[in-house]
């Protein structure tokens, strides 16, 4: 019976672990399509658990539904919307 909640209580933990570590920034290098994984820092295109920045001079073309946590636009310090 313990070793059942220690297995139960350490799936739990290495779950919000995954979880909490995948959430980060995915910056868009260039002026692309937001679809194409190469052309973010991270190698993929952000998930609902990141935050999306494009930086300043950076034009992302949108043509099929994208999604993120939240969205940086420009330097952070003017806008920045939620999604």
């Amino acid at each position: 019976m313990k070793s059942t909640k220690l297995i139960a209580c350490s799936i739990i933990l290495l779950l919000f672990t995954v979880s909490f570590v995948k959430a980060q920034h995915d910056t868009l290098k260039i002026s692309s399509a937001w679809e194409t994984d190469a052309n973010w820092s991270e190698g993929y295109r952000p998930t609902s658990s990141d935050t999306a920045v494009i930086p300043d001079g950076i034009t992302a073309t949108i043509s099929s539904a994208a999604i993120c946590n939240s969205l940086i636009i420009g330097d952070g310090s003017g806008i920045a919307s939620s999604v």
